[in-house]
């Protein structure tokens, strides 16, 4: 962001693009990896001639498969097209400003 910033390359658009999608999704992806899974775990007590009863209980939280799926694509696919968009600009910015003279 140090380069980017004060950069007259860039508008204020790749600006944002470049402070929020670019550095910070590919951290969410490790998030989304590093979250825990949900867990359950059942007990039962009984004693003879009368019936088990069974207590269960669970812990975490979780995403439905296809939403978590679609969240860690995004979080990864998101910063490298943001990079590819950046770099582009940035490149095209530098063909104008070294186009060598004619003499």
């Amino acid at each position: 962001m140090v380069i980017l910033w004060p950069s007259p390359t860039w508008s204020a658009r790749e600006w944002l693009l470049g402070t929020f999608v670019f550095p910070g999704a590919l951290a969410s992806a490790f998030v989304l990896l590093a979250l825990p899974a949900p867990g359950s775990s059942c007990t039962g007590s009984g004693s003879p001639g009368h019936p088990i009863v069974f207590h269960c209980t669970t812990s975490g939280f979780a995403l439905p498969a296809l939403i978590a799926i679609l969240m860690l694509i995004v979080a990864v696919v998101a910063p490298i097209l943001a990079m590819i968009r950046l770099e582009r600009i940035r490149r095209r910015s530098e063909a104008d400003i070294w186009v060598p003279s004619k003499l």
